[in-house]
């Protein structure tokens, strides 16, 4: 028998979005493989934490598991914070970061000392599809958008390519663009349509960048009180739960893409 726990879980994205459909798989599994000794108490949408609070809560023990974007926490998580997108088909991307993370022998022990010291546990890293742009006019280079606001949370990549970037989280991202705040954003573009950015935009504009992040995050001193057995369930899962994200968003995004198109918003 598996011992009785009960997971507080803090999720950015609301209940109709790709990672939060995911989490209920991971949830179902490790549910019916405990025969229900581990319950789950989810709070969606950021409701118990913002994104930038996960990390110290979890630390402190207020939070047992969280999804967060790997770039969130750049002076605690350095060695974690590789860009969230670069160029290269689903498969090389799972594999580049796969391999800094998990297998190659001098980035993957820079990446687990820095999780021991931060009390958490990497269970996978997750494909979150194609990338693009989404503003108040089509373009089809950054040089057309030279000073105007991008909207973000990962400033130095577009800062360095010359890119005038205001901090916006994506919950508020919607609202900044509808009032022109800010001019545009880029996100994948599952976000884009979830969270709905394209209804305040003109064009939503493929980049040819593919996005991976979306790490399922234990509270290790909770994993490692946990037995072997109860271990290898919260493994498996997570590794179910990376396989069923390729899938969906693989199924998702063509149809996404159609429906945003079909509103009005040039893609």
């Amino acid at each position: 028998a598996f011992e009785e726990i009960t997971l507080r879980v803090s999720i950015q994205a609301n209940e109709n979005e790709t990672q939060a459909k995911i989490w209920k798989i991971f949830q179902q599994y490790v549910e019916e493989q405990t025969g229900g000794s581990v319950k789950f108490d989810v709070y969606y949408g950021g409701q118990l934490a913002s994104s930038p609070e996960e990390l110290e809560m979890i630390k402190a023990g207020t939070i047992d598991f969280i999804i967060p974007m790997h770039v969130m926490f750049p002076s605690d998580l350095l060695f974690l914070n590789m860009p969230g997108f670069i160029k290269g088909s689903c498969d090389e991307v799972l594999a580049f970061a796969n391999y800094i993370y998990f297998e190659d022998p001098v980035t993957s022990a820079l990446v687990e000392q820095e999780a021991i010291d931060n009390n958490v546990k990497y269970l996978n890293v997750n494909f979150s599809g194609s990338c693009a742009f989404c503003g108040n006019r089509d373009f089809s280079t950054l040089a057309e958008v030279q000073g105007q606001k991008l909207g973000n949370t990962q400033t130095a990549q577009f800062e360095a390519a010359g890119i005038n970037v205001v901090t916006v989280e994506p919950p508020d991202m919607y609202e900044a663009l509808s009032r022109g705040t800010v001019d545009f954003s880029q996100m994948a573009v599952d976000g884009i349509y979830a969270l709905r950015w394209y209804e305040a935009c003109k064009a939503v504009v493929l980049d040819g960048l593919t996005a991976y992040g979306n790490i399922f995050t234990m509270r290790r001193d909770l994993f490692e009180s946990c037995s072997p057995a109860l271990q290898q369930v919260f493994i498996d899962a997570g590794n179910l739960a990376h396989e069923e994200y390729v899938k969906l968003v693989l199924e998702q995004e063509q149809t996404m893409l159609q429906e945003i198109e079909a509103s009005g918003c040039a893609v």
